[in-house]
């Protein structure tokens, strides 16, 4: 039985809770998924695709018929490929759907592509998208010693000694100096050629960052800002995996790129928190090359990879 959930404020708890028991993808998570509810009725709608017991987080342009699907769908992984397959075929005999955006890891994809392509269009995928997984029980880099992290050791001790640095709870920083920090940052990464898109960085729309901030950082386990002679320079949030112990999603990660080496102290430093606070595995979150290159700075101990394609009626 499919039911599509309009007022995913007002069902927060069905959501939560459908996350809590069957949930198993990084990007499943409520304050995530809800941070990208445009402000303009016309722009994306968060809607919640309820399946019996599991579900699909997504957001959908109304006018297109455009569908986007945020992590995987909230099911066993032998099961998502059944449960895709029957919320398109429910979209389209209620005329809903034109085209839905996917994204599954290589294998998953496979399963999912033989059951739906009789049936529906499976377009080549838009973009292919790296994760570096941390195993934080043998990852050494919080005391950088040794000539593997000389290079990081090197920057992470530049910016100590040339600038104030104090780390602290983003909650605690003004809205509008946090705001100021997502903003600078957009500016930036165009002119890194990296963009703001999903194709090019961990998120669709820096606006997600700004509804994060005014949510308080709703959903997340942690959020740090590190502050750069008292100025706020960067935002790092993130919250644990749905069902798998001791793993954590660094979801959120910008900073002022005009600060030489910003990146590598936040990052590093977070892993610090991260292994200091007990988890066992930190997930970087899924780039394109370019972005994956910076990440493995920090030598994660495997990487997966997950493609991003849309599916469309015949």
């Amino acid at each position: 039985m499919i039911e599509i959930i309009n007022d995913v404020e007002g069902n927060r708890k069905l959501i939560e809770e459908t996350i809590k028991l069957y949930g198993s993808d990084p990007e499943q998570n409520y304050g995530y998924f809800i941070s990208h509810q445009a402000d303009d009725p016309k722009g994306d709608q968060c809607v919640y695709i309820r399946a019996g017991k599991y579900g699909i987080l997504t957001t959908l342009d109304k006018e297109s018929k455009y569908w986007i699907m945020i992590g995987q769908p909230i099911a066993p992984k032998k099961e998502q490929a059944e449960l895709f397959k029957e919320v398109l075929d429910y979209l389209t005999q209620k005329k809903l759907f034109d085209k839905f955006v996917a994204e599954f890891e290589k294998e998953e994809k496979k399963t999912v592509d033989e059951l739906i392509s009789k049936s529906y269009k499976v377009h080549a995928p838009s973009c292919t998208l790296y994760w570096p997984i941390y195993d934080l029980n043998t990852w050494n880099g919080d005391e950088l010693k040794g000539g593997d992290w000389k290079k990081l050791r090197y920057m992470t001790n530049n910016i100590t000694k040339k600038h104030k640095v104090k780390i602290v709870d983003s909650v605690r920083v003004d809205k509008d100096e946090l705001k100021k920090v997502v903003n600078k940052w957009k500016e930036q990464r165009k002119l890194t050629g990296f963009g703001i898109n999903r194709k090019d960085s961990n998120f669709t729309d820096a606006d997600q960052y700004i509804k994060l901030i005014d949510m308080e950082f709703t959903g997340c386990k942690f959020a740090k800002t590190v502050m750069i002679n008292d100025k706020a320079a960067s935002i790092t949030a993130g919250w644990e995996v749905p069902n798998k112990t001791g793993a954590y999603y660094s979801g959120i990660g910008i900073y002022d790129y005009t600060i030489e080496y910003i990146g590598e102290y936040v990052n590093w430093s977070d892993l610090v928190m991260l292994k200091k606070a007990g988890y066992k595995e930190v997930d970087f979150g899924g780039s394109p090359k370019p972005l994956l290159q910076f990440k493995e700075k920090f030598k994660p101990s495997k990487i997966y990879t997950t493609h991003i394609y849309t599916v469309s009626r015949k």
